[in-house]
């Protein structure tokens, strides 16, 4: 039998063809090296900084190319929220994110500022934020969300740079992660839902216990609307990316993946009773899904 720990979740939100992952731009940078995965050679720093927008200051509707989305999920060092920004960087990946844009449910523009920074305006339907732009780790689709995201602390918009401090880890076993993260994206669109399953890696597990826990997923987002999120957690103490879905290969499961805080790309063997990256060597002690 599989040890799983359930709940019931769907990631109901509008849903485009999934998208194909875009390395982010890397540039003006003292030093670089170069990760490579089975995703193919990708230009990284560990300085953690992206060069800053390049448009000029002016008032009015942000293109929807300006708003970075290419650019991938950042999390701060020393910050506790891995467990949600994993599965945002899978919506992110995905294409999800960039249909709340694309759809006009959220909309960005730029207004005047007083400093030096840009100011941006978001609406959703009739709620709006006002925020200024801050640091350039983030890509501006990020920035967006996390002052939506703020208000679950009854924080004003404006406050956006406080959100990863703000949340807190939420990484032991039984947890109900679900349930925050759906109330932060409910912030994006009231009719979003998430549950959760997990695997937990186990001695007495095999490939095909991993294989009906895949296939349970598969199952569970087939509706229309729904998505399909899965991260890993590393030791119980940080969570990443699953940028993809589980897939078999000579009686194993292997999923690739992406650390949102120090930017690496890996590649995880999952058989039941291990999970084992194959270039950091790191372990994953469950895997979990989102829908």
């Amino acid at each position: 039998a599989t040890s799983t720990s359930e709940h019931s979740v769907a990631l109901a939100a509008m849903l485009p063809p999934a998208s194909l992952r875009t390395s982010q731009l890397m540039g003006l940078l003292a030093a670089l090296f170069f990760v490579v995965s089975c995703s193919g050679a990708r230009i990284q720093s560990n300085l953690l900084a992206q060069p800053k927008h390049n448009h000029s200051k002016r008032s009015g509707q942000v293109p929807l190319k300006e708003l970075d989305l290419d650019w991938e999920t950042y999390q701060k060092k020393g910050t506790k929220g891995c467990w949600f920004l994993s599965v945002l960087e899978v919506l992110r990946l995905k294409g999800y994110v960039k249909k709340w844009f694309a759809s006009n449910l959220i909309r960005v523009k730029e207004v005047e500022s007083i400093s030096d920074n840009y100011r941006y305006q978001w609406s959703i339907g009739k709620r709006t934020g006002t925020f200024e732009s801050w640091g350039e780790q983030r890509g501006l689709w990020q920035q967006v969300l996390e002052s939506i995201f703020v208000q679950y602390w009854h924080v004003k918009p404006s406050q956006a740079k406080a959100f990863q401090d703000k949340i807190q880890g939420r990484l032991g076993q039984g947890e109900k992660r679900n349930e925050p993260i759906e109330e932060m994206l409910k912030l994006v669109d009231p009719g979003i839902t998430v549950t959760q399953d997990v695997l937990y890696i186990r001695g007495s597990l095999t490939p095909e216990d991993v294989g009906n826990f895949v296939k349970k997923q598969k199952q569970k987002s087939m509706g229309v609307g729904s998505a399909l999120a899965y991260t890993l957690d590393k030791g119980g103490v940080h969570a990443i990316a699953c940028t993809s879905d589980p897939v078999t290969t000579g009686g194993a499961f292997y999923t690739d993946t992406y650390n949102q805080q120090t930017q690496v790309e890996d590649r995880y063997k999952v058989t039941g009773k291990s999970c084992i990256s194959e270039e950091k060597k790191a372990k994953c002690d469950s895997v979990w899904a989102f829908h």
